[in-house]
């Protein structure tokens, strides 16, 4: 008797079907969930370089500075851009978009 279990590679590469349409919740939700993919992807690459580099410390040793260095600007370039779009960088654009909206219609009046 086989047990019915979740796949859970299945879930993972699991697309909900939207229409495409701006004002329809299953785009909203299906767009913001390929953003937290991506963001997760970048997050574990990131964790990735990070272990690198530390066992390249722990390998080289006093050595450490010249033959990291691959590894450290890597990491460094990895975690300076953000991982999950929003936040700061969300309200900043949505703010942009406020102001140039109101910029323009100050200008056709």
């Amino acid at each position: 008797m086989s047990k019915n279990y979740a796949d859970p590679q299945a879930s993972a590469n699991f697309k909900i079907p939207n229409s495409g349409d701006p004002s329809d919740p299953m785009t909203t939700f299906s767009k913001r969930e390929e953003e937290n993919r991506a963001g997760w992807v970048k997050i574990m690459k990131a964790r990735d370089i990070r272990n690198q580099l530390r066992d390249c410390f722990r390998r080289e040793g006093v050595n450490h500075v010249e033959n990291c260095r691959e590894f450290a600007l890597a990491y460094i370039q990895a975690i300076s851009e953000p991982a999950h779009p929003g936040g700061v960088e969300r309200i900043r654009s949505g703010m942009q978009e406020r102001a140039a909206a109101e910029a323009a219609k100050k200008d056709a009046h």
